[in-house]
């Protein structure tokens, strides 16, 4: 997790599912920083860092409100600077006098806002320093006037075929800033979402026509998720500071059906067999996991409640079990829960671990016989599993192939798996590619004179 350290020694820390806590340099016991009023709105606090008189602090926080906020060492409730950034906001001083600025990311494009930390406010509009940049936080000001960098990627991820070896088997459209890429169920076309210019967009691939084309237009737009029969896609959309989930079909052709509403981030997951679910993931607040009725008809199911930062969310072929990950000891394990009985779970109900040593991003092969995860070094593993209407027995762990996936700061699985459970889809960087670079901007705030 993100820390900040003060001159007194104080040392505050927070991260996804987390609130941001409190710990002396010279050791100690952590606890809680902020009141109750805050941490009970807002459960995931990141970023923290110290303002110049070591007991005000930045952080970013989703939740009830989600954005910008300024907290005090002495337990005062916070207050709200800013909504819905793209990244935490961090604090540089001036090298000229007078007020410093905060530095955020609005979409790709890193943005310098006058602020006065005596009065925790700001003291003009913002303007961009530089752009584009890569997902945050990429970037660092640093005290005396420097500031670090890290644009979007130099050569973007391309979709890959890989069999159980590891061995590629081909690709699937060009390069490009790809994430969560889903197969339809007849096998032959790929949705995926695509960023472009600080917005994603989901585009369509088909595989046998070796053909690409854009399927939203209206928002950012992520997540994408087939319904059974591969007439519709469920997906994600982020408009105006509302979080939909929307329907629309899959031929492009009629118009959209919004079956979900929240200003906290939540998007779909997973589209049960029968047609009748989908899964709902709401990282930062309410149930983590639920299921919405796929008629619009109805409210939330809550399957899964918010405890140790749970997430993905994958209902089983068979419609009786949730796969997620959840880190009550710290470390991220797979898991499988029973549904509720209402939602066709069986009497009784039940729980296992599926991982051992750690796990993310979990699946079901199609099939049912197998569950895959990434271990905490991005390695692919896979479980073999044997289920019946109230019972389900996994094997050992077995590691397949090691890949290129960040297995840590994702939300929702980021591949894919064919029928068999024989071929794996997923972004890997393009075979010789340099790594990314890191750029070092002197002096950038003389850059904001001509602007």
């Amino acid at each position: 997790p993100a820390g900040t350290w003060n001159r007194a020694g104080v040392i505050l820390f927070g991260g996804f599912g987390k609130l941001i806590e409190r710990v002396s340099a010279a050791g100690g016991a952590p606890s809680p920083v902020l009141p109750k009023e805050d941490n009970d709105q807002n459960p995931n606090q990141l970023a923290p860092q110290f303002l110049p008189d070591g007991k005000h602090f930045l952080y970013g926080a989703f939740g009830g409100k989600t954005g910008i906020f300024v907290g005090s060492l002495d337990g005062k409730q916070s207050h709200l600077l800013m909504q819905q950034t793209d990244s935490p906001a961090f604090y540089a001083p001036s090298t000229s006098g007078g007020p410093g600025f905060l530095l955020f990311l609005r979409q790709d494009t890193l943005m310098a806002q006058p602020f006065d930390p005596d009065k925790a406010a700001f003291q003009g509009d913002a303007v961009p320093v530089a752009s584009p940049l890569a997902n945050g936080p990429t970037f660092q000001p640093s005290a005396n006037g420097a500031l670090l960098l890290r644009r979007s990627q130099a050569s973007p991820p391309q979709l890959i075929w890989l069999d159980r070896d590891g061995k590629r088997l081909g690709t699937v459209g060009e390069p490009g800033n790809l994430r969560y890429p889903r197969l339809s169920p007849d096998q032959k076309t790929v949705a995926v979402a695509r960023g472009e210019s600080g917005k994603r967009d989901i585009w369509l691939y088909d595989q046998e026509r070796g053909a690409e084309t854009r399927f939203t237009f209206d928002g950012d737009d992520a997540y994408p998720v087939w319904s059974p029969d591969g007439q519709r896609i469920a997906y994600g959309s982020f408009r105006t500071s509302e979080n939909l989930v929307v329907i629309r079909p899959a031929n492009g052709m009629g118009k959209e059906t919004v079956l979900f509403r929240s200003q906290p981030p939540v998007f779909p997951v997973d589209w049960s067999r029968d047609g009748r679910w989908l899964t709902l993931l709401q990282p930062f607040s309410g149930p983590a996991i639920s299921l919405l009725p796929a008629s619009g008809d109805g409210k939330p199911t809550p399957v899964i409640p918010h405890a140790f930062d749970e997430r993905d969310g994958c209902l089983s072929p068979d419609g009786r079990w949730m796969l997620y990950t959840s880190g009550p000891s710290g470390r991220r394990e797979v898991f499988v829960q029973s549904l509720p009985e209402s939602a066709g779970g069986p009497a009784g109900g039940g729980k296992w671990q599926i991982s051992t040593a750690g796990g993310q991003q979990p699946a079901w092969r199609p099939d049912g016989k197998e569950i895959f995860y990434l271990a905490g070094d991005g390695t692919m593993m896979a479980v073999p599993v044997e289920s019946g209407p109230a019972t389900l027995k996994a094997g050992a762990p077995k590691a397949l192939f090691p890949t290129h996936l960040n297995s840590n700061s994702i939300l929702v699985r980021n591949y894919d798996v064919s029928i068999d459970g024989k071929r794996f889809l997923l972004a890997e960087p393009v075979e010789g590619a340099a790594p990314e670079p890191l750029t070092v901007i002197l002096n950038w705030q003389s850059l904001l004179k001509s602007k």
